[in-house]
């Protein structure tokens, strides 16, 4: 399933949903008037006809049974907005604010070529960096790396790379691992 084939599919059960929803209404609204000539007919000293209450014991369940699929057409909802919304994000490139340190970094990866220790990194983008700074750029360049987006981790530690190099790597050699 794609994007577009998600948003058909849930198109499809918004309509499901309409045609639930009047279902139920109409289903509530019949059970009302046979419930009502019920407690007439006691009233007036009659006893409930048996096709009347067998009428009401089953608008009762097509009331339960609609709002169980009604729950059930929820769900899907919101499950098809839940993968439409991945999807799209997924979709959308992600930009570096520009002469930020990450953008130094992709820089930095994009003019060696290949993956880089966090030392030889943090050399290229600011020699003069603290521990605290590199803490903090290991820390982003893992957060990318983690949700898949511009940054890769390396096969050595503190090593990371490009999300190009590894798109390249994997289109070239059959999907193999993208090499440091």
């Amino acid at each position: 399933m794609n994007a577009k084939a998600a948003l058909e599919a849930l198109e499809s059960e918004k309509k499901t949903l309409a045609v639930q929803t009047s279902e139920l209404a109409a289903c509530k609204a019949r059970l009302t008037v046979f419930k009502s000539t019920i407690g007439i007919s006691k009233d007036c000293g009659l006893a409930p006809s048996r096709k009347i209450e067998a009428i009401i014991r089953e608008e009762e369940q097509k009331e339960a049974e609609l709002g169980s699929k009604i729950v059930e057409t929820n769900a899907k909802i919101s499950a098809y907005e839940d993968l439409i919304e991945i999807w799209e994000s997924e979709e959308k490139p992600v930009k570096l604010r520009e002469n930020s340190d990450m953008a130094k970094v992709e820089k930095y990866l994009i003019s060696i070529g290949l993956c880089a220790p966090l030392d030889d990194i943090l050399k290229n983008v600011d020699p003069s960096a603290t521990v605290g700074k590199k803490k903090s750029l290991r820390g982003s360049l893992r957060a990318y790396a983690r949700t898949g987006k511009i940054f890769t981790l390396g096969s050595q530690p503190d090593t990371f790379g490009l999300l190009q190099f590894q798109k390249a790597t994997n289109s070239t050699n059959g999907g193999g691992e993208a090499s440091p």
